[in-house]
């Protein structure tokens, strides 16, 4: 993704960082199966999309280990 704006904006492409790192953060990881936010944060941050369209109820169902006991040592903290 930065790569590619990099490539197509070399100017610039520093005012195209803060929308690339976002959409990187709401992309779900292959490994994971969650996005860098719900791995570092618990929760997706909201977009102006999610805003008009309301997100679902139901919570993820976190499947990777290292995860979870990421999660479960940050809850202790």
């Amino acid at each position: 993704m930065l790569r590619t704006t990099a490539t197509d904006h070399i100017q610039n492409w520093r005012s195209y960082l803060l929308t690339v790192m976002s959409a990187y953060r709401l992309t779900v990881h292959l490994v994971t199966c969650i996005t860098p936010n719900m791995a570092m944060v618990e929760r997706e941050v909201l977009t102006p999309v999610m805003l008009a369209a309301q997100p679902p109820k139901e919570r993820i169902k976190i499947t990777a280990p290292y995860v979870t006991s990421f999660l479960n040592a940050n809850a202790m903290r």
